[in-house]
């Protein structure tokens, strides 16, 4: 939200040569994801958002994980903020201006004073995530299967640090390979751990063509995590006061196995 400041000879002489006074402030959306696109105030912010009322969904940024670079603006995107709202204000006010240009010019204006404007630093004060009616619910599952997700990792990763034998544990790995958590242990041996998270009491998970040819693969070292008993609270954040971990080891084995079909191509439950 760029704050906008007018200041005069006088009210210099009150704040100080280099503070001019903040007199008004106004939001301004800039459209992402490049922030490339048309700033609206005013009339045309109320008919954005009347348009977004109507066509789609909106959530808070506390709702979603909201990519870094929508949380702070770039040296360009300010200066094209900038430049958008001083524009804006010199054609509102340039009547003002040629009124006090002409009346100094003809001697009708002896104070002396002069009109300035100064457009201070824009600043981001809310992020809006916007979703079309069609892909609202898709999106919000998304997001809320994301949620779920982490807190079963956090939980997992809690429990097996907890462990006497391990020595350590990488609950990254998730980002490179077909497992969550990687724990090595004390003996030097490794324990490959997929972890599943559910809201309900429900004992069963869902392995991918991939996850399945990996615990396939690792045999005994390759254990199930199942995390179940997950809550929401009224704001739909994780409550995970009372969940349960349930550990299988070797669960090809330990587990019963039904093969699907789609994406998800093994269902496994005790």
């Amino acid at each position: 939200m760029p704050g906008v400041s007018t200041s005069d000879n006088l009210s210099r002489s009150c704040v100080g040569e280099n503070q001019p006074p903040l007199i008004y402030r106004f939001p301004l959306i800039w459209t992402a994801p490049s922030y490339r696109g048309m700033s609206l105030i005013a009339i045309g912010l109320l008919r954005k958002i009347e348009s977004i009322s109507k066509n789609g969904l909106t959530a808070p940024t506390s709702f979603v994980d909201i990519d870094d670079k929508f949380k702070k603006l770039t040296i360009n995107q300010r200066s094209l903020i900038k430049s958008r709202v001083q524009k804006i204000f010199s054609d509102v006010l340039s009547p003002f201006s040629r009124y006090s240009r002409e009346t100094k010019r003809l001697g009708l204006r002896v104070d002396g004073n002069n009109f300035e404007l100064e457009i201070g630093e824009p600043e981001i004060i809310t992020t809006i995530f916007i979703t079309i009616y069609g892909n609202g619910q898709k999106i919000r599952d998304e997001i809320l299967k994301n949620k779920i997700e982490k807190a079963a990792m956090e939980i997992s990763a809690d429990y097996e640090r907890s462990k006497e034998d391990v020595a350590k544990i990488n609950p990254e790995v998730y980002k490179e390979e077909s497992y969550d958590i990687l724990s090595y242990l004390k003996n030097g041996r490794l324990r490959y751990i997929e972890v599943k998270g559910h809201l309900s009491l429900e004992v069963y998970a869902e392995l991918t063509e991939n996850e399945y040819k990996m615990a396939e693969k690792l045999g005994d070292d390759y254990y199930l995590h199942l995390v179940i008993n997950l809550r929401l609270d009224e704001y739909e954040e994780v409550d995970k006061s009372g969940a349960l971990l349930l550990e299988f080891r070797d669960p090809l084995k330990s587990m019963k196995v039904k093969k699907t079909g789609g994406e998800t191509k093994y269902f496994l439950f005790p």
